[in-house]
């Protein structure tokens, strides 16, 4: 199955767009209004129930260094859902934030990460591409 980016050419300077207005919407980096569609924001926005803040530093995102923990994804799946299932509400409706105080450090800082978007560098070098 082809994957959003094998597709660019068709759909030139999109993804620039939609990184920006994600960016924007999440918090991470704030772009004028004019570099990023304003529609729908509200509808498609974070809400009011999480804070973002929150959500960055329990998955170890670093947004003033523009930087992530590496290795995320040895976390995810059954070791993030015995931390974190203590902490879904009784009507099994999300998770009730405040009662998680988990925060992601790698726990392998001296090996390199593999993939897509391998270790710290990811978040850098899409702000440098902005």
């Amino acid at each position: 199955m082809p994957l959003f980016w094998e597709n660019t050419n068709t759909y030139s300077g999109v993804a620039k767009k939609a990184m920006k207005r994600l960016n924007s919407l999440i918090g991470l980096i704030e772009y004028p209004f004019s570099e990023w569609l304003q529609d729908d924001k509200t509808a498609y926005g974070l809400g009011t129930i999480r804070n973002t803040s929150k959500f960055f530093k329990t998955f170890g995102i670093h947004t003033a260094k523009h930087t992530v923990e590496g290795h995320l994804c040895r976390f995810v799946g059954k070791p993030m859902m015995k931390e974190f299932l203590p902490a879904l509400r009784k009507n099994r409706m999300g998770l009730d934030w405040d009662k998680i105080s988990y925060v992601f450090v790698d726990p392998l800082p001296n090996e390199k990460v593999k993939g897509l978007f391998a270790g710290s560098h990811a978040v850098a070098a899409r702000k440098q591409n902005t």
